[in-house]
């Protein structure tokens, strides 16, 4: 293969070698190494990061004069009012639009925040592409901090579609990101191969599956948690039951699982724990508050149903 640029080999070798690290990380997840969160986090913060040898991503655009792709994710976190908030998620389906869902370039996506939380120490605010950085610099991806911001930690209290909540929105990052990627690649090497190729860029030896969202395990779109209110946007799969949401709401733990209607219902719930490398700490059993009153609602939609229209009203579902 030639590049139809010497000087911009190394990038283009660059950017194809990462690809092929994040769908190998992905699968890797996929099959429970949990490991391979904390090197997802890594080849991330290389693609889109910021800092002196990161955004490779970004670099590539601009000297292949490429515009800055795009994506949709979801609505962003809620500025004030709640003690936790997460949004900004890659989705596909166009009619998320009705819930907020917006058009953002790869540059303002990622530093589009992401999450918001109260900590002891007050405030704290993640863009993406801080929450990649401080995931891989202090979790041991490539450094090992001593101290660890409480607020990763807190937010693992929750879990999304089998995976804590960290390894969750990593994972869906690093699918919409091998996405991008490919789109670059294909504007930069399409003159380096035959003529309509349509597949996709690795790096020699890799045979990793092209990544995708395993939207039979639900995708979650928003979360915000206030000391008196609940608010999740979650979309699932109509034919598939092996959808979880775990959300620590106060003291207690929430199982939001969906059921289509007509199903068999599940007598059981499976025991195995959302997958992490890291296991929360320790807290005391939940009581119950007789005079502590909160609300939970939600949007929950069918995929199937989002994807066959752009307008419409969800399920809601309130407690």
């Amino acid at each position: 293969m030639t590049f139809p640029d010497d000087r911009l080999h190394h990038l283009a070798g660059a950017l194809t070698h990462m690809a092929s690290r994040v769908s190998d990380h992905i699968e890797r997840i996929d099959h429970g190494n949990v490991a391979a969160i904390d090197d997802l986090a890594v080849t991330l913060r290389s693609l889109v990061g910021s800092g002196k040898g990161n955004g490779v991503l970004l670099t590539a655009c601009r000297g292949f004069s490429i515009e800055y792709p795009t994506l949709q994710a979801s609505r962003a976190p809620v500025p004030s009012g709640a003690y936790m908030s997460i949004g900004s998620l890659p989705v596909e389906e166009p009619g998320a639009v009705m819930h907020g869902a917006r058009q953002l370039t790869l540059s303002k996506w990622i530093q589009e925040p992401v999450l918001r939380c109260s900590t002891k120490s007050g405030p704290a605010s993640y863009s993406w592409d801080k929450f990649i950085r401080e995931y891989a610099n202090k979790w041991g991806g490539a450094h090992l901090d001593s101290q660890v911001p409480e607020e990763l930690f807190a937010i693992d209290r929750n879990a999304a579609a089998g995976l804590v909540m960290s390894a969750y929105l990593l994972r869906t990052a690093g699918v919409a990101v091998w996405g991008l990627t490919q789109h670059v690649l294909q504007r930069t090497l399409t003159v380096c191969t035959e003529p309509g190729y349509s597949g996709i860029f690795t790096a020699p030896g890799s045979n990793s599956p092209t990544p995708e969202y395993r939207k039979q395990y639900g995708q979650l779109q928003w979360l915000t948690l206030a000391p008196d209110s609940m608010d999740f946007g979650w979309y699932v799969d109509h034919f598939s039951q092996t959808n979880t949401l775990l959300l620590a709401f106060g003291s207690i733990p929430y199982d939001v699982r969906y059921q289509p209607e007509g199903a068999e219902p599940q007598e059981t719930v499976d025991p195995t724990p959302p997958l992490g490398p890291r296991r929360p700490p320790l807290v005391p059993p939940p009581t119950k508050d007789s005079l502590r009153a909160g609300t939970a609602s939600g949007v929950i939609m069918p995929i199937q149903q989002l994807q066959a229209t752009s307008t419409g009203s969800a399920d809601t579902a309130g407690a």
